[in-house]
């Protein structure tokens, strides 16, 4: 299961308010502290959203399982994962056999019988002593990278600088 968390990070000038309520008095400053709060959550939530969909939309279709497993998980607050509940997530996503981002670059040989059998695509059974794998398709990464640009570039226009913040997860 391929798996990434995310966390957004906010903060440029006048935008300490989001972070700590300002004391006005009376209940004033918890008020704030509540809208500001609400607000984040939603701008959150609307990221996580969209990193959802475009994940969803670079993922590669040819039985839409993977597209279907495509889900974010809060973790703690403020904090999400957004994975793919498949066992083939990580190998879709960084490639397999000499094409391999990741580990060794090597053929692909069978393990228990003398031919890997498989269907090609036009549909026919395809045998073989031995494949090259297959190429990375980067379907989270590059979704990542749309919308933390999308992030960034509206707060931008806002005075303000926001980042997103990509940690991998453990891939199994």
């Amino acid at each position: 299961m391929g798996a990434f968390s995310v966390q957004i990070q906010l903060s440029g000038p006048g935008f300490e308010q989001f972070s700590t309520p300002v004391a006005l008095g009376n209940n004033s400053d918890k008020v704030l502290k509540m809208a500001t709060d609400a607000f984040i959550e939603k701008f959150t939530l609307g990221v996580v959203d969209n990193l959802t969909k475009k994940a969803r939309e670079f993922a590669p279709k040819r039985t839409g399982n993977l597209r279907k497993n495509i889900t974010a998980i809060e973790e703690t607050s403020g904090k999400w994962k957004l994975m793919a509940g498949t066992n083939y997530a990580s190998m879709v996503e960084y490639g397999t056999g000499l094409f391999a981002l990741k580990g060794k670059h090597h053929w692909i040989y069978p393990k228990r019988c003398k031919f890997l059998v498989f269907r090609g695509r036009d549909g026919r059974l395809v045998f073989a002593k031995r494949v090259r794998g297959q190429k990375p398709r980067l379907y989270m990464n590059r979704a990542i990278q749309q919308l933390g640009w999308a992030v960034e570039e509206s707060w931008k226009k806002m005075g303000t600088n926001a980042s997103v913040i990509i940690g991998r997860g453990k891939s199994v």
